[in-house]
């Protein structure tokens, strides 16, 4: 094997070697503007191997403790690292601090909730409202190429517009609605009168 592909195995495919100290570098890009709410699992299981290496990860992605080993959740240094590290990411109420491995919060008064879930319902807007324009800008080239008039900004504002949907058009988003709740979260509507409170449950 030359030294040009030495990257390269001997199926043809290029391979790539991960080592435990390269987990924060990697972490640290991940949650650049992100909260993770946890990584991969090759990541975990590479830092169980070294606690200064956790310790370094947990600065930019403190929820990972979540993830980790008994005996790295009891730790004294991780999980006063831990506790730094959701002070500074201003998320310090999202777990308690008292307990010994640290657990989520639960009890959050409705105060907290309905200012947490503003920010939440508008970083769920502008992710799909982003895909949204995607999906518009590819639908506009396979249709007409290049050779159209819409300017980026005019499919921008368009992909806001609301149609008119009919009975069956609603049925088909009510489906869609059900089947991305079972799929992506385990949940689903219980509540199925239309006047009544949005009620869920947790499937398998």
């Amino acid at each position: 094997m030359t030294k040009e592909n030495k990257d390269i195995d001997d199926l043809g495919q290029q391979v790539k070697v991960v080592y435990e100290e390269d987990i924060p570098k990697m972490v640290k890009v991940l949650s650049n503007g992100v909260w993770l709410e946890q990584v991969p699992p090759l990541f975990i299981e590479l830092l169980s191997s070294s606690k200064r290496r956790t310790i370094e990860t947990i600065k930019y992605a403190p929820n990972i403790y979540f993830q980790l080993k008994q005996e790295f959740q009891i730790d004294k240094q991780i999980i006063k690292s831990t506790i730094r590290s959701f002070e500074h990411h201003n998320k310090i109420d999202e777990i308690i601090t008292g307990a010994i491995p640290l657990i989520r919060r639960t009890d959050f008064t409705i105060e907290e909730r309905n200012i947490d879930i503003e920010d939440y319902y508008k970083r769920n807007y502008i992710k799909h409202y982003a895909n949204l324009i995607v999906d518009n800008i590819a639908t506009t080239y396979y249709a007409f190429g290049n050779n159209h008039n819409m300017t980026y900004s005019e499919i921008f504002s368009s992909s806001e517009d609301s149609f008119y949907l009919t009975e069956e058009e609603n049925n088909i988003i009510n489906k869609l609605v059900n089947d991305k709740l079972r799929g992506k979260y385990k949940l689903k509507i219980t509540s199925k009168d239309s006047d009544s409170i949005l009620q869920l449950q947790k499937v398998k």
